[in-house]
C-alpha cells in the first residue's frame, strides 16, 4: 500500500464497534457497508452448547457495495500509544460465502501520528488477498514501496501485529491460530516524539466482498516521555479502563468464560473509577460536564454486566452492555482530548 493508496481515515470519536465493541460516527468511506457480523456457531469441546443456546462468534464485518467501484474505509481509535508498545488484530475472509468477491482486496493494521488526515507519519502491516493465500507486507511513510513481505499460502485469516520498543518497529504476522508470529520486516527509529494511534482499514473491496476483523488488542502500551496535560492524561486513563472491558467482551463471546469476564470487569471498574476522578478534576466546561455524564452511564452499564457475569448468565446481554459502556467511555475520552 503506497501513500497514494492510503485509505481515508474515519476521524470519528472512536473506532467503529472497536471490533464489535464500540460504535462510531459515520466514517469517511467509499462504497462500503459495515456491521457487527456473526460467524458459524461454535460448540464446546464435547460437542454440546451451553444452556441449550448456540454460541456466537461476533466480529466486525466490512462489505463492498458497488460492482464497478471498489470500496475503501479506515477506522481510527484515538488512543495514544507510546513505546514500548504492541498492537494486534485478526483479519481476513470471515465469510466463506464471500471469499471469491474479496479476492484482490487489501486489509491491514496501521499506527498513525495523531492528527488530521492525511497522516504524515504512519507504520503499517497489511495483507493482499491473492492466489488462495495472504500476501502480507509492511510499509511506512518513509517509502512508497513495501519494506518487507511474507506470503502465507492456503490461508484465509491472519493475525497482524506492530510493535515498537523505541528503537525498532517490528511488523509480524501469522496464519490465525498458528503458535508463533513470523517476522515480516523491521524498521529502525530512535525515540518517539509524538503519540501514535491505531487504525484498521480495507482497500479495493469489490461488491459483496467481505473482510472481517476481530480480537483487536493493545497488548502493550508505555508511558509518554514527559508529563501529559490534564485532559490528555484523563483520556489515557479512560482508554486503560476500556481495554479490560474489551477483554471481558471477548471472554463472554462464543463459548463464554464467565470467570475470566468477571476478573476483567472488576479491573475495568477500578480503572474507570480512577478515570472518572481525573475527569471530575478537570476545569469545568461543557465538554467536561458531558464527559462526566458519559462516564457515569458507562459505570452503570459496566456494573450491570458484572452482575450478570457473576450470575453466569445472559452472555449476549453482557456483550450488549459492554458495547454501550465502551461507547460512552470512548465519547468521554474524545471530549477531553480531541483527535485533532
Amino acid at each position: 500500500m503506497t501513500a497514494s493508496e492510503h485509505p481515508p481515515r474515519a476521524l470519528a470519536s472512536l473506532l467503529l464497534l472497536l471490533f464489535t465493541a464500540l460504535a462510531a460516527c459515520a466514517p469517511d468511506s467509499e462504497n462500503i457497508a459495515y456491521s457487527s457480523g456473526s460467524r458459524s456457531s461454535f460448540a464446546t469441546q464435547d460437542g454440546s452448547t451451553q444452556g441449550g443456546s448456540t454460541p456466537k462468534d461476533r466480529y466486525l464485518r466490512i462489505q463492498g457495495e458497488k460492482k464497478n467501484k471498489p470500496g475503501r474505509l479506515a477506522l481510527v481509535l484515538p488512543c495514544d500509544l507510546w513505546a514500548p508498545l504492541r498492537v494486534e488484530v485478526a483479519g481476513g475472509l470471515f465469510d466463506a460465502n464471500r471469499a471469491d468477491e474479496a479476492d484482490g482486496s487489501t486489509f491491514g493494521l496501521e499506527l498513525d501520528g495523531r492528527g488530521p488526515f492525511p497522516p504524515t507519519t504512519f507504520y503499517g502491516i497489511a495483507s493482499l488477498v491473492t492466489n488462495g493465500g495472504m500476501n502480507v507486507f509492511a510499509y511506512t511513510h518513509n517509502s512508497s514501496t513495501p519494506i518487507g513481505s511474507q506470503f502465507f499460502p492456503n490461508t484465509t485469516e491472519v493475525d497482524l501485529a506492530v510493535a515498537f520498543d523505541a528503537q525498532t518497529f517490528s511488523f509480524e504476522a501469522r496464519p490465525r491460530g498458528a503458535p508463533g508470529f513470523t517476522p515480516v520486516a523491521t524498521f529502525a527509529k530512535a525515540g518517539q516524539s509524538e503519540p501514535l494511534i491505531p487504525s484498521i482499514g480495507v482497500f479495493n473491496l469489490l461488491n459483496k466482498g467481505v473482510i472481517g476483523y476481530d480480537e483487536f488488542r493493545i497488548v502493550l502500551n508505555g508511558t509518554a516521555p514527559n508529563p501529559l496535560p490534564a485532559g490528555q492524561d484523563a483520556a489515557r486513563m479512560i482508554w486503560e479502563a476500556v481495554s479490560p472491558m474489551l477483554e471481558a467482551l471477548y471472554a463472554a463471546d462464543c463459548v463464554p468464560d464467565f470467570a475470566a469476564a468477571s476478573t476483567q470487569l472488576a479491573d475495568a471498574a477500578t480503572k474507570l473509577d480512577a478515570a472518572r476522578d481525573a475527569v471530575k478534576a478537570l476545569p469545568e466546561g461543557r465538554d467536561q460536564k458531558k464527559a462526566k455524564k458519559d462516564l457515569k452511564k458507562a459505570a452503570k452499564k459496566l456494573a450491570s454486566a458484572a452482575n450478570l457475569a457473576q450470575k453466569e448468565k445472559k452472555e449476549g446481554r453482557i456483550i450488549s452492555l459492554l458495547k454501550k459502556a465502551m461507547k460512552k467511555a470512548g465519547k468521554a475520552a474524545y471530549r477531553v482530548y480531541d483527535i485533532e
